[in-house]
């Protein structure tokens, strides 16, 4: 699942970033990806979004399919 947050004029959810160690001050777009349990795997720390207006939706994809999580056999 994926979850658009609202931050509004960095004035909305921020308690969300903080949280998720979501580094706003970086710009959006931003992430951190979670488990089902709702623990942290991987938040950007790295501006891995700092190019975004220029990735494609493939690259998007690929980034999401890294922390698909395996079926359960």
């Amino acid at each position: 699942m994926v979850a658009h947050i609202d931050i509004g004029e960095y004035n909305k959810n921020l308690d969300l970033a903080k949280k998720y160690e979501v580094p706003l001050e970086r710009g959006v777009p931003a992430a951190a990806v979670l488990d089902s349990d709702g623990k942290l795997l991987f938040t950007q720390k790295n501006q891995e979004f700092e190019k975004a207006h220029s990735l494609g939706p493939e690259n998007i994809l690929a980034f999401l399919n890294k922390w698909k999580p395996t079926a359960a056999h």
